[in-house]
């Protein structure tokens, strides 16, 4: 299993986790060109997000969830996908 820190602060948050050809974006407070950007340094493309997890609603970790299909996307009760 890969653990990436893609961000982490107040201007955006986002982590993603391979493993075994399944990967997990949780949050996406970066905007969809730095987390694409990111992903391609890593190694990784858009194909490779298999599933998203919204841990809550501040716009530094959903700024821009709603790039994903909302059948991927994962959140707790109360959370309003944007």
């Amino acid at each position: 299993m890969k653990y990436h820190v893609l961000a982490s602060g107040s201007k955006g948050n986002s982590i993603f986790i391979y493993d075994q050809g399944n990967g997990l974006l949780i949050d996406c407070g970066i905007s969809k060109r730095q987390l694409y950007t990111k992903l391609n340094q890593l190694g990784f493309h858009e194909s490779d997000i298999h599933h998203v997890l919204l841990t809550h609603d501040h716009i530094d970790h959903n700024k821009n969830i709603g790039i994903f299909d909302q059948s991927i996307v994962y959140c707790g009760k109360g959370c309003i996908l944007v």
